[in-house]
């Protein structure tokens, strides 16, 4: 086997441990949500609220924290959290002059103040810091060329030819929303979700749908992971 094989080779292996890697910590991560849904007792927010500890899920309406309602970004809406990200399309040309279409993120960011999720009988605290959101409603969404000319994007400049695409997802006070995870108490006396020892969730989109979406792709994930494994070990036995 020639050098050019064998750095071939090589490269095939490493592309498969990263993807395989990839795939299993996507897989992992399903299954602590789904491991989260099954074990949390389901209450009210207000009844979450009156609990010392414990594992729950629940609903309520999103509404602004101690610090208020928050401005989306690029929309300007009003919210009680958001977050957007750039993404730049362009054409890329290799050593032997083929043209590729390679996309990348160059700009991307999230607000970290607190929300509440409550009903009429209670609220509890969720951070953005402490909890993963999911599937809320995109509120902006922009696609604009890029040619000779700079385009300015919240200060940021690209150029050089391409398609910037701009999106942002927001939750908008009076929001309903679906909460997991763990109660705790603040020393000021807010309860607040956490994650804990287990997943915490917040997401615009019922628990029980979320869930079962989550075990598709979980299980699509971890036969993609195992099929990567075996295809590497396969390049490994014809590397050694």
């Amino acid at each position: 086997m020639d050098d050019n094989a064998w750095i071939g080779l090589l490269i095939a292996g490493v592309v498969l441990l990263a993807v395989a890697g990839f795939l299993g910590y996507g897989a992992w991560k399903r299954w602590r949500w789904v491991q989260t849904f099954d074990a949390a007792q389901e209450v009210t927010a207000g009844q979450a609220a009156q609990q010392r500890r414990g594992l729950v899920r629940f609903s309520g309406l999103a509404q602004p924290g101690e610090h208020g309602e928050l401005i989306a970004p690029v929309s300007q809406g009003p919210c009680v959290y958001w977050k957007y990200e750039v993404k730049e399309r362009y054409r890329q040309r290799d050593s032997k002059g083929r043209s590729r279409t390679r996309t990348r993120v160059v700009d991307s960011g999230a607000s970290d103040t607190s929300f509440v999720i409550a009903d009429d009988q209670g609220a509890v605290t969720a951070w953005p810091g402490d909890v993963e959101i999911h599937g809320i409603q995109q509120s902006a969404a922009d696609s604009s060329s890029v040619g000779g000319l700079s385009l300015n994007l919240g200060g940021l400049q690209l150029g050089g030819g391409g398609t910037v695409q701009t999106n942002e997802w927001r939750i908008a006070p009076g929001t309903p929303v679906y909460a997991m995870g763990e109660i705790a108490h603040s020393d000021e006396g807010s309860v607040m979700l956490r994650a804990g020892d287990h997943a915490a969730l917040v997401t615009g989109t019922p628990l029980d749908a979320f869930i079962a979406k989550q075990k598709r792709n979980g299980l699509l994930m971890a036969i993609g992971g195992a099929a990567a494994i075996v295809a590497l070990a396969v390049v490994a036995v014809m590397v050694l």
